[in-house]
């Protein structure tokens, strides 16, 4: 489903009324491909949080039930935080997410001034594919609680550009955004690679936090 930011102002998606609607989100990359967020992570974003949705930006989401609603209110607006705009972001920049947790129970993020409420104590494995234009990049997040299934809280795989990079599922779903439980409980992480062209292929391992 295309939606779009309906003020003239940032939204945070963590604060939109979702009924029945997975919280992933997608936007459309330069070139091809998709910039993915789901619960704290953003993957091919440059190291834009891209919770935060720029005035009269669309993106995707995607309903998991009939009945599904989506709605912004004023408690959806953010108008303390100037998040960077997606396409000002250096072209193919890889971003760490690192948390720390302060003493009144949130976490702040590597993006400085971001609070995140919750709990994102979890690790995580960034890696990306790399051909001689494009970077795709997945990432997979190992959190007490989540399961190797794919359920709400991962972010669906919609495609790539000149090369496509996801982690699967122990039901083979291809997802972005792999939350899985926690690292002791993961003997293997299956990857699906594709490229449009034969040449050479990089794959890059550019974090595990």
């Amino acid at each position: 489903n295309l939606v779009g930011n309906p003020y003239p102002c940032a939204i945070n998606w963590d604060n939109v009324t979702k009924t029945n609607v997975q919280n992933m989100i997608m936007f459309v990359k330069p070139g091809g491909g998709y910039a993915t967020y789901a619960d704290g992570i953003s993957t091919n974003s440059g190291g834009i949080d891209l919770r935060y949705i720029q005035p009269g930006q669309g993106f995707y989401t995607r309903a998991t039930a009939s009945g599904s609603s989506i709605v912004f209110t004023e408690g959806s607006k953010d108008i303390t935080n100037s998040p960077l705009r997606l396409l000002t972001a250096p072209k193919e920049q890889i971003a760490l997410n690192v948390f720390a947790k302060t003493s009144g129970g949130n976490y702040i993020s590597g993006n400085p001034g971001t609070t995140i409420s919750g709990n994102p104590s979890y690790r995580q494995l960034r890696l990306n594919l790399q051909d001689a234009t494009h970077i795709d990049e997945a990432v997979v997040v190992f959190n007490p609680g989540s399961d190797a299934v794919a359920g709400i809280e991962d972010a669906t795989f919609f495609g790539g550009s000149t090369v496509s990079l996801s982690t699967l599922s122990s039901d083979n779903k291809d997802l972005s955004i792999n939350f899985m439980p926690d690292l002791a409980q993961v003997a293997e992480v299956k990857l699906t690679v594709n490229a449009v062209a034969s040449g050479n292929l990089k794959l890059n391992f550019t974090d595990f936090s």
